[in-house]
């Protein structure tokens, strides 16, 4: 697979390594930094986490439009000097409002980079190669993030305050690194232009969102993308430690949850893709919902158990059986949407689905703030447990009737074809006078 992917894929990985380094580095110390650092209000910092969330699904729409518009490379640009800028500010401030600012860049540039970058990578790879490609990109990515926080972990100090505002400019300096590699990724793509039969129309080709829209997998699709993040995500970041430690969990259980999350990615990623060629997409995403179902079972089931160990244990366990949906989910979804997507509206099918995780985060993040903050564990948990039936009754039931087989992971070979009856289809009809 490695070299049958092309120069330009394999050039863009270490890019995408280099840049998770970056947010490794600062992914873990966000609310610290605000509240140790800067001294914002608790009731604030949540207002201020959602706010890039919020701004990157309002822009990714328009993102989308402008990736398909003008390429590829001009929004990369912009949204990773605008990444890199970000956080030379953040390293800097020290008032709410200069800490809003750069998170708001941060937001746009976000969505910018990530829609830049999932439609360039589903323009130069082949559709049999994206999935396995976009399964090894993932256990990259969480390889580089983990390499990241180990490092910010031994270096980075309350005692030292500066220490903060370095390893933010470590992440700036990721995604100008990150960016010369990625235009030199973009450099070497040498498009195949396909002939094109005349049909008589000389009109410009449709682009809009409305031929998208149209398109029967476009609204289940993004409503996948949608509760998916809500009840995975989003719950592992914000529902999860807020769960855990209103059961009494302790934040070092909480560190080696997280970590086993991390190393069942890595060394189960590759293995899991290899095992995904044939198998129908929709059914791996059932999959994923059915082990994120005994996840939140398992974690419900934290509240009955009266030792503090078996809290632990219940609790990794659940982190590292959610890992593994992780390794199905992350070269299925991309897959499907660069496979039903064509070059002139890639960059809107990738927007509204990164739209639709965004928009999950802030959604998603409401729910548990409500649930766990009143007290309903139980009716946190039976939610979830729904949703994941949900995600699953979506996948099986309404996406994969209107989605083509192959873009759906069945190779062309396994795909059945309707038989004509007609004696004309086996040649012993009587010729026509």
């Amino acid at each position: 697979m490695w070299l049958e992917a092309g120069t330009p894929a394999r050039v863009a990985l270490p890019a995408v390594a280099i840049d998770c380094i970056g947010t490794g580095l600062v992914l873990p110390f966000y609310v610290v930094y605000f509240r140790d650092v800067r001294h914002i209000p608790v009731t604030h910092i949540g207002f201020l986490v959602a706010l890039p969330f919020v701004l990157s699904a309002i822009a990714s729409g328009p993102v989308g439009s402008v990736v398909d518009r003008i390429g590829v490379r001009t929004v990369l640009v912009l949204s990773m000097l605008s990444l890199a800028g970000a956080q030379i500010l953040m390293s800097a401030a020290e008032t709410e409002l200069a800490i809003a600012v750069a998170l708001a860049v941060l937001g746009l540039g976000f969505v910018g980079q990530a829609v830049a970058l999932m439609t360039f990578l589903g323009s130069v790879l082949p559709s049999s190669l994206r999935q396995r490609y976009f399964g090894l990109r993932f256990a990259t990515m969480n390889l580089g993030m983990a390499f990241g926080g180990v490092v910010s972990g031994l270096f980075v100090s309350l005692g030292r305050p500066s220490s903060f505002s370095q390893v933010f400019l470590g992440d700036s300096a990721s995604y100008l690194i990150a960016l010369a590699i990625f235009l030199a990724a973009i450099g070497l793509h040498r498009p195949v232009i396909e002939p094109v039969a005349d049909d008589g129309d000389d009109g410009p080709p449709v682009r809009g969102y409305g031929v998208v829209l149209r398109d029967p997998v476009t609204i289940p699709l993004v409503g996948l993308a949608l509760l998916i993040g809500v009840v995975g995500y989003t719950q592992l970041n914000v529902g999860f430690p807020a769960f855990a430690r209103s059961v009494g969990a302790t934040p070092r259980t909480l560190g080696v949850a997280f970590a086993a999350n991390g190393v069942v990615i890595v060394l189960a990623q590759l293995a899991v893709v290899s095992r995904l060629g044939g198998v129908r997409r929709t059914r791996a995403l059932a999959l994923v919902a059915a082990l994120w179902f005994v996840v939140w079972g398992l974690v419900g089931l934290t509240q009955v158990v009266g030792s503090g160990t078996a809290i632990a244990v219940m609790l990794v366990g659940s982190s590292a059986i959610f890992a593994l949906g992780e390794t199905l989910l992350q070269p299925t979804l991309p897959a499907i949407t660069n496979d039903v997507a064509t070059d002139e509206v890639r960059g809107r099918y990738n927007a509204l689905v990164a739209g639709a995780e965004q928009a999950s985060f802030v959604l998603g993040s409401v729910i548990a703030g409500l649930l766990i903050g009143q007290g309903a564990r139980t009716a946190y948990v039976v939610l979830l447990c729904g949703g994941c039936l949900g995600v699953a009754l979506l996948a099986t039931r309404v996406l994969e009737r209107r989605l083509d087989p192959v873009a759906n992971g069945l190779r062309p070979a396994l795909v059945v074809q309707p038989v004509d009856p007609s004696p004309e289809a086996d040649g012993t009809a009587l010729p026509r006078v």
